[in-house]
């Protein structure tokens, strides 16, 4: 039996949010969010793009081997508190706001991908 590996990379939190379809090694697409919410450069976590590339492969999320995500949550808050101390004081007002967002939203990558995908 030929066991084909499906894998989802996402990419999200910095510019140009995207996803990308591999199955067996070969590349069955790449979308950015922004194609589908009009917002150019969007950020956010590209759950129109995944449900795409999801429809085009004719998989559900479920049939995944592996979902990687781009990047290291704990690496980007260390730039994020770094540059801000840099910054100081002007930054200051922005800081709470930023850093609450990252703690609350962005640094716990696994729960996120689990909660907006619905995987488990």
């Amino acid at each position: 039996k030929l066991y084909l590996m499906k894998i989802l990379g996402i990419s999200a939190f910095y510019n140009y949010s995207s996803v990308s379809l591999i199955i067996d090694g070969a590349i069955i697409g790449v979308a950015q969010e922004e194609w589908f919410t009009r917002k150019k450069d969007d950020y956010l976590f590209p759950i129109f793009a995944t449900n795409y590339l999801l429809k085009e492969g004719n998989i559900k999320i479920y049939d995944l081997d592996l979902i990687s995500f781009y990047g290291n949550p704990a690496t980007k808050f260390d730039q994020i508190v770094s540059d801000y101390i840099k910054s100081s004081p002007r930054a200051f007002s922005t800081f709470y706001r930023v850093i609450k967002d990252w703690v609350d939203n962005k640094y716990w990558i696994e729960k996120l991908i689990r909660s907006k995908i619905n995987y488990f």
